[in-house]
């Protein structure tokens, strides 16, 4: 009986589908996220796949298309069931359902918002012939990167107690956090 909770409890079990897959497509899974090193293969079925095991820690994973490179998602497994939307227009994807994976699309959320005002700006700035103009762009250009690295230390702050708070840290450290900044947190 014992055994039976604690299987059930470490379980996870990833449903994903979207637009963007078709019938008998593969699909791979990995943790290196370098070299893209597969550690599972998913074939999808009417544009849907499933994924499930047994897992002691949250870490961080890729699963992509094995013909197109465009189509890929990041999310988390850990214990409980992951959702994952992969339509055609990939900014669109969707991961939820656990902790982690939630958090995390709140994340990609933002960034994703941010990133459409970043280039409408940058598309503005290349076609004025003031500086003054240029600058002024530059300047709210400049407000969005502090509010997104803001954002991502608030959040991390948030969530330091759990894996996804250390996550943040560890990924964006020297990016968007400075060594003191991911030092502190850590120490929380």
């Amino acid at each position: 009986m014992l055994l039976a909770a604690c299987t059930e409890e470490n379980a996870y079990r990833v449903k994903g589908e979207g637009s963007a897959l078709k019938n008998g497509d593969t699909l791979f899974l990995t943790t290196d996220l370098v070299n893209l090193t597969p550690t599972d293969t998913i074939i999808v079925k009417d544009g849907q796949f499933t994924l499930s095991g047994q897992t002691d820690s949250t870490f961080f994973c890729l699963i992509y298309s094995a013909s197109d490179d465009e189509l890929a998602v990041p999310f988390f497994i850990e214990p409980g069931t992951i959702t994952i939307d992969m339509p055609k227009d990939m900014e669109l994807s969707r991961v939820s359902g656990t902790p982690c994976n939630n958090e995390w699309q709140v994340v990609n959320d933002t960034m994703m918002s941010m990133s459409i005002k970043m280039n409408r700006l940058a598309s503005q700035m290349y076609s004025y012939q003031n500086e003054e103009q240029m600058r002024k762009t530059q300047q709210q250009m400049d407000q969005l990167n502090a509010q997104f690295k803001s954002f991502i230390h608030e959040k991390a702050k948030k969530n330091i107690s759990n894996e996804f708070g250390y996550f943040l840290v560890t990924f964006y450290c020297n990016e968007l956090l400075s060594p003191t900044e991911c030092r502190e947190l850590i120490a929380q």
